[in-house]
């Protein structure tokens, strides 16, 4: 535990042999080593290459530079076990998920969605077109009955016009209501 730098509150969680060996140890190295694998992959690629030998070279030199250096006991080891534990909570979430929901129909609840979408955005434009030719009906309505007339034809003529586009106003209302 001397070289891997792993601090004595650390290891004092863990009591048993076992428990130091599993959650010190074996899992944050686990996860190193794919840590380290994915870090020296990325590394050769933008390298230009995949040389395996660069690959290895990279890893060893990564695992070495983390040990030697004291980050494992220190910042690694807590940050993996708190990893470890998320991914074992994600694991079971896509476990139970993929229970009821296979992942064989994944191409068919990507278009099912996209249909729900499209019909979402298309209610929204018509929504939009809707609330447009209400507020127009109310300015009308404003207009018409802020206009002075004189005659009883004119004031007929006026009425008739103003109910007419309540009517239409109503019909808007009753459509936004129902979307």
């Amino acid at each position: 535990m001397q070289i891997l730098h792993i601090s004595s509150s650390l290891l004092s969680k863990y009591s048993t042999v076992q428990d130091r060996l599993l959650w010190l140890i074996f899992i944050p190295h686990v996860l190193l080593v794919i840590f380290i694998w994915v870090f020296s992959e990325s590394l050769a690629k933008m390298g230009g290459g995949t040389h395996t030998g660069i690959k290895t070279l990279v890893a060893i030199a990564a695992y070495i530079t983390i040990i030697f250096s004291g980050w494992y006991g220190t910042y690694i080891v807590p940050i993996f076990i708190s990893v470890w534990q998320l991914v074992l909570a994600l694991a079971l979430i896509m476990f139970v998920a993929a229970r009821f929901m296979h992942p064989g129909r994944a191409k068919e609840m990507m278009t099912m969605g996209k249909v729900v979408k499209e019909k979402v955005e298309e209610k929204g434009k018509i929504r939009k077109q809707l609330e447009h030719q209400r507020d127009s009906l109310k300015r009308m309505i404003r207009d018409v009955d802020n206009t002075t007339v004189t005659s009883t034809e004119g004031r007929q003529m006026k009425e008739a016009q103003i109910i007419q586009l309540k009517t239409k106003l109503a019909e808007i209302e009753s459509e936004l209501n129902d979307l």
